[in-house]
């Protein structure tokens, strides 16, 4: 090939990288950002006791992708902040539960799937207000409710927790509200529940 013949093909190549990055660029959605600020009924340590689906200790092992509610977890493309607010989407995230002792509950499961709203898809993020944050590798204290809401659909079967949650670290049981050792506070979710809950 001669120096003429390169030159064109570096010139062409140019050209067609600038308009497919104009077209590209201008057919691109805006991304959205969500932030929610949530309202929810502070329950006191027996309604959670009575209430609760589950009452369970042990540690998150895993934290998965956020996703949007909708069949593929993604936007469509000609998403508008508009269109994601009348169809009530919304950003969830779930995280793998390993359950070492079950307080209540019947399900028995080594491992229950815990969903909070809010987390980031691509360049779209939602933040809600008052949601729990997670460590992995932390060990909790959990009131767990069964998901029966906007999400239930996605991936059926899992939980939401308060937005207090007990963290567990050298034998004290630890939320924004209040603090106790671990043995009592399982002495005293023991002692509450009902006895068919037990």
């Amino acid at each position: 090939m001669n120096k003429k013949t390169l030159l064109f093909i570096a010139v062409f190549a140019g050209i067609l990288a600038l308009v497919g990055s104009y077209f590209w660029r201008d057919n691109r959605r805006e991304p959205i950002a969500i932030t929610a600020y949530a309202s929810s009924v502070e329950m006191s340590l027996d309604d959670l006791i009575a209430k609760a689906d589950l009452i369970v200790i042990g540690e998150f092992i895993a934290i998965h992708p956020s996703r949007w509610n909708t069949a593929n977890g993604k936007l469509p493309d000609n998403a508008t902040i508009e269109s994601v607010s009348q169809e009530r989407l919304r950003i969830f995230t779930d995280a793998n539960f390993q359950v070492a002792q079950y307080l209540k509950g019947d399900v028995q499961s080594p491992v229950v799937r815990i969903r909070t709203f809010g987390g980031q898809v691509g360049e779209d993020s939602m933040i809600v207000s008052g949601e729990p944050t997670y460590e992995t590798g932390q060990t909790y204290l959990l009131f767990l409710f069964y998901n029966t809401g906007a999400t239930a659909d996605n991936d059926p079967g899992s939980y939401y927790g308060t937005g207090s949650p007990y963290e567990i670290t050298g034998g004290k049981a630890v939320s924004v509200k209040d603090e106790w050792t671990l043995d009592d506070l399982i002495a005293y979710i023991e002692k509450s529940l009902p006895v068919e809950s037990k």
